[in-house]
């Protein structure tokens, strides 16, 4: 018979795993197999080369010295490949030198100085700077792009704050509705909520995610198949009420990101200039107008006939009845953007100031194609000055300063080109409110204290652009562009609409907008040549 060992020979016992410990096992090797798995092949892919980079600066030596440069790769995120904007070629030494004033310039194509950036209002700014402080060294680094929003600022102004900053200026808004993830875009996805938005990007950040996105657009998934940059007019079928919860959901991502654009200046210790956003009222048109929901038959056919009276009657030149008419039709349906539009220029027409300026912000913010920064854009911009005034945020209101430089305080074609892009005056107005911002900064004084006046415009020019009679015949290559560019974003609306802005102004009527010919239709291009025409000829010298 065999005899079993003793227990004291059988070597020390070892306790069964309670279940809990179990569970945190499985549960470990379950999370920690598949990151390890997800990192070796991020690793790989970028070993690899496959996919982009998505920084929106990137490391480069030039004649030995280092440098940054932009991304021009930095908008894929955003846009769909095949029309996905890029940023203004730049170089910015990687180590700031000594005795240099660095303001970065955040925004979009407003801000970069579409059509032609090299005298937007970032260079008219280091201009004016370096003509009156001349012991300082003043670099504006324009960081707006063409087409982007505040999501895409976002990371922008995160990236910077390791780029020894000393001021930030933030001239943001434009694109909120239409841009990515606004409630008009044509890139993706509207006005999706914040956190998924930015876990989207997050995704697109890693070699991963920018594989399975290329995957999915040659699988036919792509979320836009838009193939070619289209303008304006790429947005014509999203039209969005401004009631509409996605445009409301579209306000609340805005604010989101200013106020993280906010904490990354504070945390990086630099002071901003947050700026409100001017637009053209008096002389851009809605592009596209909705009635009111549940608006029956019977109130559509009684509001037309009104509305068409109006129309006959303004175009007769007889303001005051096209009013009366007009009114009338807004007892019926106020929301229609175009009716708001015509209502101004009666106003106007008949010189009740006040209330033409309300209607024509009325048409802006009615406007169904939401390319201009409207009024509860600007209301979120002032709160956020407000909250952050104690931490180094002031603000610029260039709606405000525009308008008044404006005729009749109402901005209009003389300091913009169409609906947001500034002509040569409005980018050096819009460069002298910040530099007398930067000014008071500096020196603790004041602003429009420090000297920036009309008089040193023609300093200027010889400073940093050239001597200026030089200047109008070195843009002139340039204009034939800036004329057609100019000219699409404004049939763009006339598309929309059906009519020309010359129609909506009734100029023929002889009042106060006689005399200027539309900017869309088959006038849009000479008007718009003889626009920049008359800026060129103002040029001194």
């Amino acid at each position: 018979m065999r005899r079993s060992s003793p227990d004291w020979a059988k070597g020390p016992v070892r306790p069964a795993l309670s279940k809990r410990r179990l569970w945190l096992f499985r549960l470990v090797a379950a999370t920690l197999v598949p990151l390890l798995l997800l990192g070796a092949l991020e690793l790989a892919l970028r070993v690899a080369g496959l996919g982009y980079p998505t920084s929106f600066f990137l490391p480069s030596k030039i004649n030995g010295e280092d440098f940054y440069v932009t991304n021009d790769r930095f908008g894929f995120r955003f846009f769909p490949p095949a029309i996905a904007r890029t940023p203004f070629a730049l170089r910015m030494a990687a180590h700031k030198p000594a005795g240099t004033y660095r303001i970065f310039l955040f925004g979009e194509s407003a801000a970069q100085g579409d059509p032609d950036p090299t005298f937007g209002v970032g260079r008219y700014l280091e201009a004016l700077l370096r003509a009156r402080f001349p012991g300082t060294d003043f670099e504006v680094v324009c960081t707006a792009m063409t087409a982007i929003n505040s999501h895409a600022i976002l990371p922008i102004a995160r990236e910077c704050r390791r780029r020894d900053g000393d001021l930030w200026i933030v001239y943001m808004g434009n694109n909120e509705i239409v841009g990515p993830f606004g409630a008009g875009t044509v890139f993706g996805p509207q006005a999706p909520r914040l956190w998924v938005i930015r876990a989207s990007l997050a995704a697109k950040a890693t070699r991963i995610g920018q594989l399975l996105e290329q995957l999915a657009g040659q699988a036919g998934a792509s979320a836009a198949a838009q193939k070619s940059w289209g303008g304006l007019s790429m947005f014509k079928d999203h039209q969005v009420r401004f009631d509409a919860p996605s445009r409301q959901r579209a306000y609340e991502n805005f604010a989101g990101n200013l106020e993280d654009i906010l904490r990354a200046a504070r945390s990086a210790g630099v002071p901003v200039i947050l700026s409100t956003v001017a637009s053209n009222l008096k002389d851009c048109a809605p592009f596209a107008s909705l009635h009111k929901p549940a608006f029956s038959g019977d109130e559509q056919s009684v509001w037309e006939h009104i509305y068409q009276a109006g129309i006959a009657a303004q175009a007769a030149g007889d303001h005051r009845k096209a009013l009366k008419a007009f009114s009338e039709a807004a007892a019926v349906d106020s929301e229609f953007a175009e009716l708001q539009f015509r209502l101004g220029v009666c106003e106007l027409a008949l010189t009740n100031l006040a209330e033409a300026k309300r209607d024509f912000e009325m048409a802006r913010d009615y406007d169904a194609l939401g390319f201009r920064a409207d009024g509860p854009i600007n209301r979120i911009i002032k709160q956020a000055a407000g909250r952050h005034a104690q931490s180094g945020v002031c603000l610029a209101d260039a709606a405000a300063a525009l308008a008044a430089a404006s005729p009749f305080g109402i901005t209009g074609e003389e300091l913009f080109y169409e609906h947001v892009h500034l002509n040569f005056d409005g980018n050096y107005r819009l460069a002298r409110l910040f530099a007398e911002q930067v000014a008071a900064r500096l020196y603790q004084s004041e602003p429009g204290g420090m000297g920036f006046g009309a008089e040193l415009r023609p300093a200027v020019g010889g400073v940093a652009l050239g001597p200026l009679p030089r200047l109008a015949g070195q843009l002139q290559p340039r204009v034939g562009a800036a004329i057609h560019r100019a000219a699409q974003r404004c049939s763009a609306g006339e598309n929309v609409h059906g009519q020309t802005h010359r129609a909506w102004r009734g100029d023929e009527s002889g009042g106060p907008g006689a005399g200027q010919e539309g900017l869309s239709g088959s006038g849009g291009v000479r008007a718009r040549r003889s626009l920049i025409a008359r800026q060129l000829r103002a040029i001194p010298g």
